[in-house]
């Protein structure tokens, strides 16, 4: 019986689960009921021979595939476009068992999965290509690559392959944290975060996206320790010290933001007022008005309302003044 066809019927009565463990334990195979979306899968433009993918999508990897691996592929997606999915899958598999280099085939062959949404057979074949002599870091690139030519489901599905693995170090990990981070999906990003560092302890961009997340969230004591970790790896994240400057305010570590202020450079409004509110923290009467300079005349003006609650600070220094001469 066919694995997967126009005309096929499903492929057995056995419950699925059991099937995935008689049949796959070292197969490529997808584990799937009857393929689905037929006119979608044939009209398809990203399932390529092997002259198409080298002008259209080349791979950042030296593919090595064998005249027989590649015949074998080119004569999947023909079949493919024909409708003959059984045959196509099968190409494409043993495209796969022939050359084990051969990153095309098993993109080709993810791709039929998913856009016949059998999304676990596609995982298995990323799982596979993963598991095969390609290096982590061209896969990395691939992976990368799948998701800027807008075949992001693709993409990010075989680098998280490749996150659960040490093949690449903490990379994928880490750009899979960002990714959720870029979607406001804290804890996804923090649990990739994590994983980043039980790969590698002084990665300092997981370090940083774990204290931003907690940045975010107000708990500034371990933002301050994750910025503290950060910065140790490292990281040369520009508003890193800002934000570590900020959470140790925030927490009430003057004396440790004391120390760290003077090596926070730039004139970001944030990082003007934190070191405002520090110097005014250490000593309330600090004129502060030499830490406004950079700011434009509107800015600075702002920041002194937020402050001060006005922008003249006459009356207040007469208070001081008094204070001053009454101590």
């Amino acid at each position: 019986m066919p694995l997967i066809g126009k005309h096929s019927v499903t492929r057995s009565l056995l419950p699925q689960t059991l099937l995935c463990a008689l049949t796959t334990s070292l197969m490529l195979g997808a584990c799937s009921a009857q393929i689905r979306n037929i006119e979608k899968i044939e009209r398809d433009q990203l399932i390529l021979k092997r002259s198409e993918a080298r002008v259209s999508q080349p791979l950042l990897w030296k593919e090595e595939a064998s005249a027989d691996a590649e015949t074998l592929n080119d004569a999947g997606v023909t079949g493919l476009r024909q409708g003959k999915l059984d045959f196509a899958e099968e190409s494409f598999r043993k495209a796969i068992e022939k050359s084990p280099l051969f990153g095309l085939a098993y993109l080709n062959l993810a791709r039929l999965y998913l856009i016949s949404d059998e999304e676990p057979g596609a995982r298995q074949v990323y799982d596979r290509l993963v598991a095969s002599p390609v290096s982590g870091d061209d896969i990395f690139s691939a992976a990368d690559q799948l998701i800027r030519f807008a075949r992001v489901q693709e993409g990010t599905m075989l680098m998280e392959s490749l996150a659960l693995t040490r093949k690449a170090g903490a990379r994928p990990a880490v750009y899979l944290g960002n990714a959720a981070l870029g979607r406001q999906e804290y804890r996804e990003a923090d649990a990739y975060f994590e994983r980043a560092l039980t790969i590698e302890a002084t990665n300092a961009e997981a370090w940083l996206g774990k204290g931003y997340i907690r940045f975010v969230a107000r708990d500034f004591l371990r933002a301050a320790d994750y910025f503290s970790q950060a910065s140790a790896a490292g990281s040369k994240e520009p508003r890193l010290c800002g934000m570590h400057l900020e959470s140790l305010f925030r927490n009430g570590q003057i004396a440790a933001a004391s120390v760290l202020m003077p090596t926070c450079k730039g004139n970001d409004l944030d990082l003007v007022e934190t070191r405002a509110r520090i110097t005014l923290a250490l000593n309330p009467f600090d004129d502060v008005r030499p830490l406004l300079q950079g700011l434009s005349e509107e800015a600075a003006s702002e920041l002194h309302r937020k402050l001060f609650g006005t922008e003249d600070r006459s009356a207040l220094r007469a208070i001081q003044t008094d204070l001053e001469l009454g101590y």
